[in-house]
């Protein structure tokens, strides 16, 4: 499976993240949410995830993809609630507003 430079950096580094979740703890199971919206964007990440769980058979990833104009509602609503995600897309605007959420 060959990736182009943008599809590996689309997704890689929240992969690549998700191993330093929780310190030491090794992962069985990684949640990565995200506002992909294209048909292209999304190929790119299922490679991404194939790649990731072909290397580390022992971590099941599951992605969810929640619309733009619900995701600052439902990741407030996790937050409050407990559920965050163990990884997530997060773009330049939102940043501050995230972090600021823990």
């Amino acid at each position: 499976m060959q990736l182009n430079k943008r599809q590996f950096l689309m997704g890689s580094a929240a992969l690549a993240m998700a191993g330093h979740i929780g310190g030491a703890r090794a992962a069985s199971a990684i949640s990565y949410w995200h506002h992909f919206t294209s048909q292209s964007e999304m190929a790119s990440l299922l490679k991404i995830i194939a790649l990731f769980q072909a290397a580390n058979a022992d971590v099941a990833v599951t992605q969810e993809n929640i619309p733009n104009s619900e995701y600052m509602a439902k990741v407030s609503s996790a937050v409050l609630a407990g559920g965050r995600p163990d990884t997530a897309m997060v773009i330049a605007e939102r940043f501050a507003d995230l972090t600021g959420r823990g």
